[in-house]
């Protein structure tokens, strides 16, 4: 096939260096990370509804609006998934989520935050009760030093302490930054 091209990063991932689960998709598991993949330009962390019986939503860590993101997506210890950013619409369409708001994250430790995202996608993070998919970005913008970290472990409870849930959808979150969601 090929292999993902990003252009965002102007870098290709062979084959060989992913693997992409069955079922619905949300997203493929590296096993090597090429350099420049996780450039942080404009991060954010995303909120977007749940699947399935989950009615408090699901949060990712948007690396950049050209490259992509990251995300937790299952109880226990697991590797967390990339998402391309020309791959996030076919992840909310086969997931069959609606985008409810992002919020900008400035970052005075960049290298820390990557640091730990390459951990947690090539080693792997531990999804608990009240340490989830929301948990995971806190910590990217903990290690980062993040101006902004999510306040609570359910995305309904950390949205709307912003007012800003439910927002309508979009086609994708960089598009839709309005003044009211920095």
């Amino acid at each position: 096939m090929g292999g993902l091209y990003i252009p965002g990063a102007g870098i290709s991932i062979p084959e060989t260096q992913y693997t992409q689960p069955k079922g619905g998709y949300e997203g493929v598991i590296l096993t090597q990370i090429p350099q420049g993949l996780l450039k942080l330009s404009n991060p954010a962390t995303v909120y977007v509804s749940g699947s399935g019986g989950n009615p408090f939503g699901h949060a990712l860590f948007m690396i950049s609006p050209s490259i992509g993101y990251v995300h937790a997506v299952e109880p226990g210890t697991h590797p967390v998934r990339f998402i391309p950013h020309d791959e996030f619409e076919r992840f909310m369409k086969e997931m069959g989520k609606t985008s409810w708001t992002m919020q900008p994250v400035e970052l005075s430790r960049p290298q820390a935050a990557v640091t730990f995202i390459q951990q947690c996608l090539l080693v792997g993070y531990t999804w608990l009760p009240h340490h989830n998919c929301v948990t995971l970005c806190k910590e990217i913008c903990t290690h980062g030093g993040g101006n902004v970290v999510p306040s609570s472990a359910f995305p309904t409870t950390s949205t709307k302490d912003r007012g800003n849930i439910p927002k309508p959808a979009f086609s994708h979150p960089y598009d839709s930054i309005t003044n009211d969601m920095l």
